[in-house]
């Protein structure tokens, strides 16, 4: 059965810090940066000159879209968002090698790890903030 997923999308504040993170922690591959403005642009959005940036990123069999917006600027998500409302964001990704995973975030000063990886039904997982808050889980295969 074909993936029924194989792209998502994300706002960040900062598209070059995100990708960096993005390609030398998670081992993502840039495959191109793109612009987006003008009227459709404005019309899916609901405002007047959106101009936003797009870096698609792969990750092996799934993209990653990065988008961040130069007009109007994008406000950071709450960082007293909870898990339960609407505004919170995250991304979770299922890794091969949540070791070295776990081991670069580590090096990552900026990122705290809210809970170290751990053993749970089915899965082992680490989280951290990453992109002024956004939330980042990842899970081992």
């Amino acid at each position: 059965m074909p993936a029924l997923v194989t792209e998502i999308s994300t706002t960040v504040e900062d598209l070059d810090d995100s990708t960096r993170f993005c390609t030398e922690v998670l081992g993502a591959k840039v495959v191109d940066t793109r612009d987006f403005s003008g009227t459709e642009l404005d019309a899916q959005l609901g405002t007047m000159g959106a101009h936003a940036r797009v870096r698609r990123l792969d990750l092996g069999s799934e993209r990653l879209n990065l988008m961040q917006f130069l007009e109007p600027a994008s406000n950071p998500p709450r960082r007293e968002a909870k898990r339960n409302d609407l505004d919170f964001q995250h991304i979770a990704l299922v890794v091969r090698d949540i070791e070295r995973v776990h081991a670069a975030i580590l090096l990552e000063e900026t990122m705290p790890i809210r809970f170290p990886p751990t053993a749970m039904p089915g899965q082992y997982l680490c989280a951290c903030p990453w992109d002024e808050g956004q939330g980042l889980q990842v899970a081992a295969s």
